[in-house]
């Protein structure tokens, strides 16, 4: 095989990978918000699983690289992720998993392919902003449609707020997600999450001991350890998992492959929660994985 033909082949291997472990990262994503949603109360869990998170993974500081010179964005990302994260139980309070979790990982996307074109000099080609065109589609279709369950509509209970929250949260999303996409491209992309998730657990400490005490709080994790643990780990692992892929890749595409997380969340929410998944989001679920296709021939 020529040099260029072995260079080329080799590009599509990696591109191959990089789309896998983002498909993987979307699964665990997935699975984490569906085991956090039918319970309460979800701050505290929420904060239990943070400090899994941050104990769990921890050890890796002492084998990874140091990140110094990130510190300015390691301590904003942190601040934009504990402000996701509180959001995100209260989102999750007022609104169906089926409206919140689509609305806000599907608008995600497209804010994020704006953030690293104007802040990290990214310039998608044209078969890529197709992609990215087809994937943002498909979420929007999917976020659409109307869901029912076993015992009739399904309907927040405030939808129009748990649609707006779900808007803001794309909006943290997306601020978050260029922030870290710029910062692994300079650092260890695993110490760097770690020490995101050991900030973010801090800065959300004095909220949920103040609101809720350490009684309530421990009482809580007891009842649900099994459970804050799984949270906790299928977390961190997942977004470790994207900033590794964002260290090595453009960051507007692996964001998009990433949010496919919601096609996974459509399919939990009827197998698990007892939601119909009609055709119009089986047309969603196909739109975006054309657009997926689209973006691992076009690199």
């Amino acid at each position: 095989m020529a040099p260029a033909s072995y260079e080329r082949a080799a590009r599509g291997v990696v591109s191959a990978a990089f789309i896998l472990l983002l498909l993987a990262a979307a699964a665990l994503h997935a699975a984490w918000n569906l085991l956090l949603k039918p319970v309460q109360p979800r701050y505290m869990l929420m904060w239990g699983a943070l400090v899994v998170s941050t104990a769990g993974f921890l050890p890796l500081l002492a084998v990874r690289p140091s990140i110094s010179g990130a510190w300015l964005l390691v301590g904003t990302s942190a601040v934009v992720e504990a402000g996701y994260y509180a959001l995100l139980m209260a989102a999750y309070g007022v609104g169906d998993f089926s409206v919140v979790y689509p609305v806000a990982r599907g608008a995600a996307p497209a804010l994020l392919a704006t953030w690293s074109v104007i802040f990290l000099g990214e310039r998608p080609g044209a078969a890529g902003l197709a992609g990215l065109g087809l994937i943002v589609a498909g979420l929007l279709i999917v976020s659409g449609t109307r869901t029912r369950s076993a015992a009739g509509p399904v309907a927040a209970a405030r939808p129009a707020r748990g649609a707006g929250l779900a808007l803001v949260l794309a909006l943290l999303i997306s601020v978050y997600s260029v922030i870290d996409g710029a910062a692994v491209k300079r650092v260890d992309p695993f110490a760097y999450t770690v020490i995101v998730f050991a900030l973010t657990t801090l800065l959300l400490t004095p909220l949920v001991l103040g609101k809720y005490g350490w009684p309530a709080v421990a009482r809580a994790l007891r009842v649900h350890l099994g459970r804050v643990i799984a949270v906790g780990l299928l977390q961190c692992l997942a977004y470790m998992t994207v900033l590794y892929v964002y260290s090595r890749a453009q960051v507007s595409y692996a964001g998009a492959i990433r949010e496919s997380s919601i096609v996974l969340g459509a399919l939990a929410s009827w197998l698990c929660l007892g939601e119909a998944l009609g055709r119009v989001r089986l047309m969603g679920a196909l739109v975006m994985f054309c657009g997926i296709l689209l973006i691992a021939m076009a690199r």
